[in-house]
């Protein structure tokens, strides 16, 4: 599969005009192969690859630009076996070390932090870069924000997506399984995010787009339908699911932020993560994180509908919850609570509205899929609750729910059951369903 994505969308319903820098998109057996001729308009590239992305794939790149005749400069993050490289200012910095004056692209070997630090790299020095992917772990291929961990802290940083991503799904395919679950996990996890980007249109009125809203959902979809294939390796399957990761990255360059994609499963994975770093505590993928996180949503989705407005009181103020946010983030507390000071998310009044539209977002609260559905989808891949109930705890769990809101500037279920008073009781409600 080799498609141009379409650069510039001005007749979209929602009003807005729409752009994607990505000039291509190669999904196949030739993607490697067509590697030389897409660089030689551009120039001496930098190849950045780790010890694993280097046996992966690295080789081969190296060999169809060696064979082309295209000089190149490469630099390499050692790591061991399954040991991950931090898209950190250590990481940054590496790769700055090895660009010369010649450099004029970056080609990335990777997938999740490969990708992450080509892109923040590249557009703070003013130069294009691709990505040659190597796993279908995460869906930021061809998003505009890179997921950092700047002075220690878990930051989406605005930059611009690749100009071109390249993938072969033979090489996909033989990616570890935790990375092939990761991807699927994060792409389901859409149920939840999808339902989350409604609800801020609908409370918050934010900028919401019903055509990126069905973009993305057809991918999902498309997933949710190949579970089985995708769990058995079927290198058809993972084409479609690495075109999915591709697609919905464009859906959230089309729209400008990660609103089609990232939600408040996505808050509680990135929970997992900081406070993972803080506590120097292990954590799992991603999108591992995020295909489990998104079980406890629905719970939680359908608990909030099934109750009456009536009974809804204000949650906390940011004066009440400064205390344990200090004691949940230590280090990091104060920059939480100055994005949240920023925000204003605790400032605003929204009950009256949350009342006048509530048989709305009881509409969207209810939208599929079920728990039990969705419990059987995460099977399918082989994710199983009861050991990420015995990974994380069940008060570390409830931690998460708790306190993953404040980490983000974004308008989720999270805040809406903090709005009404409901937060704490709906935690409870979803580690019940653990069991």
């Amino acid at each position: 599969m080799r498609e141009l994505v379409r650069q510039e969308i001005t007749d979209c319903s929602c009003g807005r005009i729409h752009r994607c820098p990505i000039k291509e998109i190669v999904i196949g057996k030739e993607a490697i192969g067509s590697l030389p001729a897409f660089l030689a308009e551009y120039g001496r590239p930098l190849l950045v690859f780790d010890t694993n992305t280097l046996r992966a794939c690295g080789e081969a790149v190296k060999a169809e630009l060696d064979a082309a005749g295209c000089a190149y400069d490469s630099v390499l993050f050692s790591c061991k076996e399954g040991e991950l490289v931090i898209p950190n200012e250590q990481g940054i910095s590496w790769i700055e070390t090895a660009m010369k004056s010649e450099t004029k692209i970056l080609v990335g070997v990777g997938s999740g932090v490969i990708n992450d630090l080509c892109k923040y790299v590249s557009f703070h020095h003013g130069l294009p870069y691709i990505i040659v992917a190597t796993a279908t772990s995460m869906d930021g291929y061809a998003s505009s924000g890179a997921a950092m961990i700047l002075a220690g802290m878990k930051v989406t940083v605005p930059c611009r997506p690749p100009i071109a991503v390249f993938a072969d799904p033979q090489v996909l395919r033989n990616a570890p399984e935790e990375m092939i679950a990761a991807g699927a996990g994060d792409i389901i996890g859409k149920y939840s995010s999808l339902i989350d980007w409604r609800l801020g249109a609908l409370i918050r009125k934010e900028a919401y787009c019903a055509e990126m809203d069905e973009m993305t959902m057809k991918e999902v979809r498309q997933v949710t339908e190949d579970l089985s294939l995708i769990r058995e390796r079927d290198a058809d399957a993972i084409g479609r699911l690495m075109h999915s990761l591709v697609q919905i990255g464009v859906a959230m360059a089309y729209v400008g932020n990660s609103r089609p994609g990232s939600g408040s499963e996505h808050h509680v994975s990135h929970f997992y993560e900081i406070t993972g770093i803080v506590r120097n505590r292990p954590y799992l993928a991603h999108g591992i994180d995020v295909g489990y996180a998104a079980y406890l949503t629905i719970g939680m989705r359908h608990f909030l509908a099934a109750q009456d407005p009536k009974t809804f009181t204000p949650g906390p103020t940011l004066e009440v919850r400064t205390p344990v946010l200090r004691e949940v983030y230590g280090l990091l507390s104060d920059e939480i609570l100055s994005l949240q000071e920023k925000t204003g998310f605790y400032r605003e009044d929204r009950m009256p509205r949350i009342k006048e539209k509530w048989a709305e977002i009881r509409a969207i609260l209810e939208t599929f899929p079920t728990a039990e559905e969705y419990l059987a989808m995460l099977k399918t891949l082989g994710f199983r609750m009861e050991e990420f109930r015995a990974f994380y705890g069940e008060d570390y769990i409830r931690e998460s729910i708790l306190y993953a809101k404040d980490l983000k500037e974004r308008y989720t279920l999270l805040n809406l059951l903090a709005d009404v008073g409901l937060l704490d009781t709906a935690a409870d409600t979803a580690i019940k369903a653990l069991a």
